[in-house]
């Protein structure tokens, strides 16, 4: 493998980086904005990745497509605003009669060729895998009420777990594991899904990532938005977590009330009484009480109570009802300390349950299901009105491998809180209900009795097949199994449908089979793998042990033949007559034939016994929904898997791109911010085990001053200027830096008026068009309605008559109405002109800073203006440089796009890191 330094390489400007493989993949292609020199030619590209709309890395694309027709990955904002920068650029070429390198047409080929992705998204070949990160903000997903399962064991809202925390996840052999997570929070973009599984529901963004199954065995990320009824996501089929024994806080007690005893651990005993208290009691200041139909069960709990508490509960009937009443303010003390006071809709598993060992927790479960739960005809259920609980619940179960349904109903009860929903659970599945009878259990006389009832009825039941299902697999088991040729086809195993112990036909015809079904296969696989593997063809002397040979893969006389190059009457009178003749060529076709049929299946068949042993199942989608939502959504940043368990389902995370190619994970990061501005959040790269890691060095060797101090310095300039009856022009890139700009000024609250010209309108306006993209949408929707659109040079003309702030394109002064701005004003020492960033060396605002001249086509004035400059860039500085490739710790670095690349390469190399500062039109080997 190779890496092309075709531009950008100790320069600030036409960046272009190739990576030459059996895939040559293309990190952006720009343009020297000030010359119009376009990078080195390519010879050869497959794939073109764009990481963001400016000129100098999307500003000589359309030249490609004039020789190539690679397909273009980027996100659909940035082709938007690619399309309008490379429109300008060419209107600029004119203007500045720079070199014309593309037309209309070669933009509109361009167009043909692009891919959307979104961050977190990742795109398999059969050569290389990308990931696709965030380098400056965070799209929020999930919405505050979804549920995540913790590696305390707790299980909470997303909206109220810590920032920094512990979750479990799944790791890459689809089993849960923990790992430590980073919560973050945005607006809602308005629109949201509420995605309704088999068993669960998600409310997510449209942008939010699950994950599914492909026909490769392969985890997919699908984006919410794209799934359709009836597709696959990935859900939990259980939760490998088992916690410890739980002490108790001790209450502080009332001297005057009845005196009990209070346990020091939380014991199954307790966590029962607590489960049956959630579904049917009742606590005041004074009095704790248990309801129940059945006096067995009344009794029951009276029992508890003494052995664990030493009280003296007492029991009285009421109409159908028997009530349990313990009079202790210190009980009541006790159970309002687990959090147990709350009403019905609220109501919520206490912790201490929720971080016990599982033999405490089947104690709990069976408490609430002997006070809420019940027996249908071909299930077991039960309903609350708290949707928390039922959900807890759900997730609770799983930690046995109970596969429970979650549905939601609107009450018909005539209770104060009639006019919530109630939610119901489930367990309709065989295997779940056996596993429920002997785990968990009733205390309940009569539900424990048609318990047992139901699990000897539902052992015929064909429901299993139809839950625990693994979706896309037909045509795999076809390639891995059947016999007949077919042209194209890989050698396979050649197994006879006869040899299965399943029915097979209806899995190649599409019908997903179950898990057992799946394990019955893959044993036989397994097994016919085995047998070819153990072949020891150093002791085969004769045909007729090539013939039993022939008869384990299946092999046949005809093809044995042909690819031996001789007749099947041949093969067929060596075998009859056991003789030698053209034996050793024999015994070498056939061993190729074995090893190719092992190198075709074996990984497969190990990736299928990774998934039937996994702790995931294949959900199926019933209903999807898009529905208002104005809130905030939250995301977790996962830093191992990049995945969590919200609600049951397994959800991705949002997230530079990441290369994996021949084993070499190559992460790309240019133009990136680790800071949150007022426009975008910080980027969140969780790139791991990256083996070079090619980075921007444009503030290598400078901090950036505090963001806050410089925008209050930059906002009193421009009071100032007003102030003097002077106007303000703000020259600004038209992507991203026009509104970062507006949302500044929105923040001090100015009395004076702001106009905004040029591209930086048309360009905030399609930022605006996808608010998941950033931090504050609907404050920069009302900053943009707030100010004056200048359309035309009349305008422009007017309003110079007047004190005011003008935020305008170029940010360089390359062209745009900036520089008309300059011409009306540069004689005017009251007026201002304020620069926000960057300027490149030898443009005309790079030469206005350093010499007060303004330096254009036709022009050379002597401007009186006031000059400034002001650092907003959106570029990481020197230490968030060096933070960020320590955190990465790659095995290389190659520092690019930046005029000190050399001494940054050789500071990082003091440090430790095989860093180099290559030239453009270097050739980097990597082995």
């Amino acid at each position: 493998m190779k890496i092309k330094c075709l531009g950008g390489f100790r320069e600030v400007g036409k960046n272009a980086v190739l990576i030459e493989s059996k895939e040559n993949v293309l990190f952006d292609y720009g343009i020297e904005v000030e010359t119009g020199k376009l990078p080195l030619p390519l010879k050869k590209v497959d794939m073109v990745i764009l990481s963001h709309a400016h000129l100098d890395h999307s500003g000589s694309i359309p030249v490609i497509y004039r020789k190539f027709r690679p397909p273009i990955y980027s996100t659909i904002a940035t082709f938007e605003l690619s399309h309008l920068l490379l429109k300008d650029s060419m209107k600029v070429a004119r203007y500045r009669r720079l070199p014309k390198h593309f037309g209309k047409n070669d933009i509109k080929k361009m167009k043909r060729y692009e891919v959307k992705v979104t961050y977190g998204q990742r795109i398999d070949s059969e050569n290389f895998s990308l990931d696709i990160f965030d380098a400056g903000h965070i799209p929020g997903c999930l919405t505050g009420d979804t549920l995540i399962q913790m590696a305390s064991g707790d299980i909470e809202f997303i909206s109220n777990i810590a920032r920094k925390s512990n979750v479990l996840c799944i790791n890459k052999s689809g089993k849960t594991s923990k790992s430590s997570a980073l919560l973050w929070r945005k607006k809602s973009p308005g629109k949201i899904y509420l995605i309704k599984t088999r068993t669960s529901e998600i409310l997510a963004t449209k942008d939010h990532n699950l994950f599914t199954l492909d026909n490769n065995l392969r985890l997919k990320h699908i984006k919410v938005g794209d799934l359709k009824i009836g597709d696959f996501i990935i859900s939990v089929k259980r939760i490998n977590f088992n916690g410890n024994i739980q002490k108790i806080t001790k209450i502080p007690k009332s001297k005057r009330a009845l005196k009990i005893k209070t346990p020091k651990t939380a014991t199954p005993e307790l966590c029962q009484l607590l489960g049956y208290f959630v579904g049917d009691g009742h606590v005041s200041n004074k009095k704790v009480s248990f309801f129940d139909e059945n006096l067995k069960v009344i009794r029951n709990y009276q029992n508890l109570l003494k052995s664990i508490f030493e009280v003296k509960p007492l029991i009285k009937k009421v109409k159908n009802c028997y009530i349990l009443n313990v009079f202790s303010r210190n009980l009541a003390k006790f159970f309002i300390s687990m959090n147990l006071r709350k009403k019905s809709p609220k109501c919520e598993i206490p912790k201490i349950v929720l971080r016990s060992p599982n033999k405490h927790i089947a104690r709990f479960i069976k408490g609430l299901f002997d006070a809420e739960g019940y027996i249908l005809k071909d299930c077991i259920g039960i309903t609350t009105f708290s949707k928390k609980l039922i959900l807890q619940l759900k997730l609770l179960l799983l930690r046995f491998g109970i596969t429970s349904h979650f549905r939601t109903k609107m009450s018909k009860s005539k209770l104060v809180f009639s006019k919530n929903k109630c939610y119901t659970l489930l367990i309709w599945d065989p295997k779940s209900i056996r596993i429920f009878k002997e785990k968990i259990g009733f205390s309940h006389p009569v539900k424990n009795k048609k318990l047992r009832i139901l699990s000897k009825k539902v052992g015929k039941s064909r429901r299993k097949s139809k839950i625990d299902i693994f979706p896309n697999i037909s045509n795999l088991l076809r390639e891995l199994c059947e016999t007949y040729k077919k042209k194209g086809r890989k050698l396979n195993l050649r197994i006879s449908r006869d040899e299965f112990p399943v029915t097979i036909k209806h899995f190649y015809e599409g019908h997903p089979p179950s898990r057992e079904s799946l394990d019955k296969i893959v044993k036989l696989l397994e097994t016919k793998l085995h047998r070819l593997e153990s072949i020891n063809f150093s002791i085969i002397d004769c045909w007729s042990k090539i013939k039993k040979v022939r008869e384990i893969i299946n092999l046949g006389q005809t093809e044995l033949a042909k690819r031996m190059g001789i007749s099947p009457a041949a093969v067929s009178k060596y075998e009859k007559n056991n003789n030698k003749k053209n034996l050793d060529l024999a015994i070498r076709t056939i061993e190729k034939i074995r090893d190719k049929i092992i190198e075709n299946t074996k990984s497969r068949v190990q990736l299928l016994r990774i998934l039937i042993n996994s702790d995931i199942f294949f959900d199926k989608i019933v209903d999807i929904k898009e529905i208002r939502y104005n809130g905030f959504v939250y995301d977790l940043e996962v830093n191992q898997h990049h995945n969590f368990i919200a609600n049951g389902v397994v959800s991705h995370n949002s997230m530079a791109p990441l290369l994996e190619i021949e084993n070499k994970k190559i992460l790309y990061v240019c133009d990136f911010n680790l800071n949150s501005t007022r426009l975008l959040n910080g980027a969140r790269i969780n790139a791991k085990d990256v083996d070079i890691l090619i980075i921007e060095s444009t503030y290598a060797m400078k901090n950036h001053p505090p963001r806050r101090e410089t925008e209050k310095k930059f906002f009193e300039i421009i009071e100032e200027t007003i102030a003097n009856e002077g106007i303000a022009v703000i020259p600004c890139f038209a992507v991203g830096r026009s509104a970062e700009v507006l949302m500044i000024l929105d923040s001090f609250n100015p009395d004076f008026p702001i106009y905004l010209d040029g591209m930086s309108k048309t360009a905030t306006e399609i930022t605006l068009k996808y608010p998941e993209f950033l931090r504050d949408a609907r404050t920069l929707k009302r900053v943009l309605n707030n100010v004056t659109q200048v359309w035309n040079g009349r305008l422009r003309k007017k309003i110079v008559k007047e004190p005011c702030a003008i935020v305008a394109s170029s940010g360089m002064l390359e062209g745009g109405p900036s520089v008309s701005y300059i011409k009306y004003l540069y004689n005017h020492p009251e007026s201002s002109v304020i620069f926000t960033g960057f300027l490149i060396p030898r443009t005309a605002g790079r030469r206005l800073v350093e010499t007060g001249r303004f330096v254009t086509e036709g022009f050379d004035l002597k401007i009186k203006m006031g000059i400034y400059q002001f650092d907003l860039s959106a570029h990481s500085g020197r230490d968030d440089l060096f933070n960020f490739v320590n955190k990465i710790n790659p095995e290389k670095v190659i520092c690019l796009h930046g005029d000190h690349c050399e001494t940054f390469a050789k500071e990082l190399k003091e440090k430790g890191f095989d860093a180099i500062a290559p030239k453009n039109g270097d050739i980097i080997d990597i082995d």
